[in-house]
């Protein structure tokens, strides 16, 4: 009986030491971090945006035959060394990609939490790019990005 407890902990020891670095998702349920981000008003985003949840404006913004892709992620912040990103609150954001008819990427990343927290603080644009090629324009706010996706390719490069 004894050896059965010892050989349970045992088995166990490994799940509970690797609990301690266990990915962003595990903390907080991608379900619920990208649930949440579509939600987010426009205009906490952006004070220059009306109000309207973030999910709805992106998919208007991007045009009915982009291509969306949600994900939920550590903002491009973990080292991949445990024992450096354990020492920290890493934090949380959910992406949204488009791909766009003309083969432009549009793309917004949106701090909404930390693993430690799970989703808390305010939100806010982690980083928003466009890209055509190779070529990665940043903008600094949403209401720049509706101008980006109307013009002609040949419009926006440099």
């Amino acid at each position: 009986m004894i050896a059965r407890i010892i050989g349970a902990l045992c088995a166990a020891l490994p799940i509970a030491l690797l609990a301690g670095s266990v990915p962003v998702q595990a903390q907080v349920s991608e379900a619920e971090g990208l649930k949440f981000a579509k939600k987010i008003s426009t205009a906490e985003l952006d004070a220059g945006l009306k109000s309207e949840p973030f999910g709805d404006w992106i998919a208007e913004v991007a045009g009915a035959q982009a291509g969306l892709t949600w994900e939920m992620n550590d903002c491009g912040e973990q080292t991949g060394d445990p024992a450096t990103d354990n020492k920290r609150d890493i934090p949380v954001c959910v992406s949204v990609d488009a791909e766009l008819p003309d083969r432009r990427n549009i793309a917004a990343m949106i701090l909404v939490g930390t693993r430690e927290r799970g989703l808390a603080g305010k939100p806010a644009i982690y980083d928003l790019y466009w890209a055509e090629g190779t070529m990665v324009h940043r903008l600094r706010r949403l209401n720049e990005l509706p101008a980006v996706v109307r013009s002609r390719p040949e419009e926006t490069s440099e």
